[in-house]
């Protein structure tokens, strides 16, 4: 029965026994190749089961590690990609920081890196993008910088640079968390006096306290000279600042003679940042202001 027979027969008898479309969609593509030889049929056969899979009947089935569901197959109820992802992000930083607590040459640390590199590709191969993990990169010969002698060299760097009055004390406490700042000056005829509190969990070192004076109010902050110029450190978070401001109107005369005594100071030789353990409780009183250079 050619095509238009069929046509004809499925406009004309549409009571009689339904259309086998699939057996004529064979025979018409059977037509058009011809038969399949004995030979390439037993060649295909050991091609699919050298690539582990096995044959029954007319099915394939699959045992490799790299398998992928079939369609038909549904995830589990409640998966999430994306919740995914963050779990093996998640286990990422874990085994990082798990290596680098255990150092490059530990006998752990081969396991652990071995853990990361099947991690990332996890992560590959669920949609997720990870830089290469560099071992040498996580690790160094360096430990921590001593805090207390940090928080010295951020009063040291204040007392170098404040231009707008002088520090008059400062004090290092709290195993070296906290400075206890107090800055002076003179603005048209009020002398003020701005006596502060800085904290931080890790000074750095290069930072500076720093104090604006305005009526009633003022700011200090912490900034970090970089490039060229100061760049404002607390608006990240990092530090906790508290003021309290003195204000005192004074007289012209006044004005002169205390303007006459901060350059006096400023001028004297051998100015330098002393330190004096007071106490036990780690505590330490910064002196004179150092030389202005």
């Amino acid at each position: 029965m050619n095509e238009q027979e069929q046509l004809a027969r499925l406009v004309r008898n549409n009571d009689l026994e339904p259309l086998d479309s699939a057996s004529m969609l064979f025979d018409r593509l059977r037509e058009r190749i011809g038969d399949v030889s004995q030979e390439k049929l037993e060649e295909t056969k050991r091609e699919i089961e050298a690539s582990g899979a096995q044959i029954e009947g007319k099915k394939i089935k699959k045992f490799s590690s790299d398998a992928m569901p079939k369609a038909s197959q549904k995830l589990p109820e409640g998966y999430s990609t994306e919740k995914t992802l963050i779990s093996l992000y998640e286990i990422r930083d874990y085994l990082i920081d798990a290596f680098q607590a255990s150092g490059v040459n530990s006998p752990i640390s081969k396991k652990v890196v071995s853990s990361i590199e099947k991690v990332d590709n996890l992560i590959k191969t669920s949609g997720g993008e990870v830089d290469r993990f560099d071992p040498l990169n996580h690790c160094s010969g360096l430990q921590a910088p001593n805090s207390h002698k940090s928080a010295e060299k951020v009063v040291e760097t204040t007392m170098q640079c404040y231009s707008l009055g002088k520090v008059e004390a400062a004090k290092i406490s709290d195993n070296g968390k906290t400075i206890n700042i107090t800055f002076s000056g003179i603005s048209d005829n009020t002398c003020w006096r701005a006596v502060g509190s800085v904290n931080s969990d890790e000074w750095t070192g290069n930072e500076a306290i720093d104090y604006v004076y305005t009526p009633r109010e003022g700011h200090m902050s912490v900034k970090a000279y970089d490039n060229g110029r100061w760049i404002d450190k607390f608006a990240g978070g990092k530090y906790k600042v508290h003021w309290d401001l003195e204000e005192k109107a004074i007289s012209q005369q006044e004005k002169q003679e205390k303007q006459a005594a901060t350059v006096n100071v400023k001028n004297k030789e051998g100015d330098a940042i002393k330190t004096q353990n007071n106490n036990n409780d780690g505590d330490e009183d910064i002196g004179s202001p150092i030389k202005s250079s």
